[in-house]
């Protein structure tokens, strides 16, 4: 069975779904799975990211986030390193 590039825009995969080629049923679904796991994936991290906004707190002008010192600034970068990992 034919596997889907990990590289495979979402557009491209939508356009899979919606054309009649010669690919076939299997291709289509694993197209779809492949959108679902995608979207899913993107949920997640947004999630993680509004979370973030939500209990950061200020001090002297800069937002933290927990009791580390670690700024939002350098949280949101670290997700989304984590978010582009693992992608590929």
């Amino acid at each position: 069975m034919e596997l889907i590039p990990s590289d495979m825009s979402e557009e491209e995969l939508s356009k899979q779904l919606i054309t009649l080629d010669f690919k076939g049923k299997e291709f289509k679904q694993k197209c779809l799975d492949e959108l679902l796991k995608r979207s899913k994936a993107d949920a997640y991290y947004e999630g993680m990211e509004r979370g973030m906004w939500l209990y950061a707190w200020w001090k002297d002008g800069v937002q933290y986030v927990g009791t580390s010192g670690t700024t939002l600034k350098k949280a949101i970068a670290d997700i989304e390193k984590e978010k582009d990992h693992g992608r590929n």
